[in-house]
Parts: structure tokens; C-alpha cells; sequence
């Protein structure tokens, strides 16, 4: 199993189809539930059903090989962020020794600015909600998400210091498509960038 423990707008749909060139089954933020097929569930959802009523918070997850997207910050529905849970983390290592961690990354102005204008994630939804690192009434200004962004990934890299199982990957590098490769064992047959960002900036004709 491969996990993408990075935040939203920082590659993980470019990470989600990278892996499925390579022929892998990725749950990629939603999926159909194991109670109603017809109806989508979201990952992070599922992966505390799994942690609180099973203990293994791969519970759900029988015939995927990869998660790419976890997170829920949604109107309306829980807030939940197992990428910053590491007492979670820890019992997804501990039951599957096997496991990849990989945190996607790019730029934090980038990552900032892509959350900014993507559906009010970054001026309405992350002040409103009480989210890990960032509690309610911070993130209306771009220092702040920063601060946030920037403290995630430095915490990963303290998390998973000297381990071989944890690849931080800067999808906009070079040599993003050959590390990601090399670290999974598998060829990808796709690279590029995936779900861009379209909407214009403030003040931008």
C-alpha cells in the first residue's frame, strides 16, 4: 500500500494518475462505500471507520493498492485530516510493515495560492473550520496557511527521519517522475499535471 500524506493542491491528482499508469488501484479522496455501492464515501472517512471501529484503518481499503487524497474540508460534513494523525499513522505502520508513505509537495506560496482560489478553500473554509495546525479563526491570512503548510511537512520530515518507507516528493521536480519510480518499484507511464487550477487570481483580468 502507498499513502500520500501531502496537502490538497500540492500534486495529489497528478499523483493519482501517475499511479494508475503504473497500473495501480488508487482511492483518490472518494469512493464507493463498502455499505452502498452506488454511493461515494470519502477516504478519510472511511480510514477512522476502519482506525475507531476495526483498529486498522486500512479496514476498508481490501483491493487497493494506494490512497492519494485523505482529507475532508467540506460544508457540512466531518473535518478530518489523517495525513496529520500520527497516532494513525503509527498503526498503519505497525500492521502493514510494508507500507510507502509519500508526502506530494510543491512550493508553499504555490500550494497557498492553489488553495486560495479553489473553491474557497483558503478564504473561507480553512479559517472556518477547526483544522489540525490551524485552528478556527487563523488562515485568513496567507502568513498563516503558510506557517500551516510549511509546519506540516517539516513535521513529516521529523515523523519519518532515517526511514526507507517515507518519500517527500517536489512534484514539480525534475526528476519527480524517476524518484516516484524508483521509490514504488514500478514504471509510470504517465507525468505531467493533473486537476490545474484554473481559476484566476484576485484582480486578475
Amino acid at each position: 500500500m502507498i499513502i500520500n500524506l501531502g496537502l490538497p493542491k500540492s500534486g495529489t491528482t497528478t499523483l493519482t494518475q501517475a499511479l494508475r499508469s503504473a497500473g495501480l488501484n488508487v482511492a483518490d479522496y472518494k469512493i464507493p462505500s463498502p455499505q452502498n455501492k452506488e454511493e461515494d464515501i470519502f477516504v478519510g472517512e472511511l480510514i477512522y471507520q476502519g482506525y475507531f471501529d476495526h483498529m486498522n484503518p486500512l479496514h476498508h481499503f481490501d483491493g487497493y493498492d494506494a490512497i492519494s487524497e485523505t482529507n475532508v474540508l467540506r460544508d457540512g460534513k466531518k473535518v478530518l485530516w489523517p495525513q496529520m494523525d500520527y497516532g494513525l499513522l503509527t498503526v498503519i505502520e505497525n500492521l502493514y510493515p510494508e507500507v510507502k508513505f509519500v508526502a506530494t509537495t510543491r512550493d508553499a506560496e504555490a500550494i497557498c495560492d492553489s488553495m486560495n482560489r479553489w473553491h474557497g478553500m483558503g478564504t473561507r473554509r480553512l479559517p472556518k473550520f477547526n483544522v489540525p495546525g490551524l485552528p478556527t479563526g487563523w488562515g485568513t491570512e496567507d502568513r498563516h496557511k503558510l506557517l500551516w503548510i510549511t509546519g506540516h511537512y517539516t513535521a513529516l520530515e521529523w515523523f519519518f527521519a532515517g526511514r526507507q518507507n517515507f518519500l517527500m516528493l517536489d512534484v514539480s521536480a525534475s526528476d519527480a517522475q524517476s524518484r516516484l519510480s524508483e521509490f514504488i518499484g514500478r514504471d509510470l507511464l504517465w507525468w505531467g499535471v493533473a486537476n490545474a487550477n484554473r481559476a484566476k487570481r484576485p484582480n486578475e483580468p
